[in-house]
């Protein structure tokens, strides 16, 4: 049996063939992980806002069905007085839109109301105040990672003196 330590040259250790192919497998795998956790961020952002834009979508809804001024729901200086503007974690979004479309219900021209980016209100002119019973959509866009638009919305039925 011959002892370890009198092994030949050639059997002492790595080439350097060997040497370079470990180093190319490590830095695939660190590439591989650096891309997964650049994803994952990328998720949990996105999650955020979803998450971010179903909050605000719910106060919106409440503030209009606790509304007990109906001129307040069904003219566009009553919405944007209403809706005076964006809860504080809407300024991270970009180019965040709010529209609320106000239709009587079940058929009619509808008052939609549109907020800016820039927070201004702009309206198509209808105003539906001896309307009794309206349908309200509340919709959120927004721009993600530069060009991704991503959007919720909600509708509610509101009456006149209360549900």
């Amino acid at each position: 049996m011959k002892p370890l330590f009198n092994r030949h040259h050639s059997q002492a250790g790595f080439s350097l063939v060997d040497a370079l192919v470990a180093l190319g497998v490590t830095v695939a795998a660190i590439a591989g992980l650096s891309a997964s956790a650049q994803q994952a961020t990328v998720l949990a952002r996105s999650g955020k806002a979803f998450a971010s834009a179903g909050q605000l979508l719910q106060q919106r809804v409440e503030s209009f069905r606790r509304c007990t001024t109906w001129t307040n729901v069904t003219t566009a200086a009553g919405i944007a007085a209403l809706t005076p503007a964006p809860y504080e974690n809407a300024t991270t979004f970009s180019n965040f839109t709010e529209t609320f479309t106000i239709q009587p219900y079940p058929s009619g021209t509808a008052l939609v109301v549109t907020r800016s980016p820039t927070g201004t209100f702009s309206n198509n002119g209808v105003t539906l105040p001896t309307t009794t019973l309206v349908k309200v959509t509340i919709a959120e866009t927004w721009t993600v990672t530069g060009t991704t638009q991503r959007s919720r919305q909600v509708c509610t039925l509101i009456a006149k003196g209360g549900i």
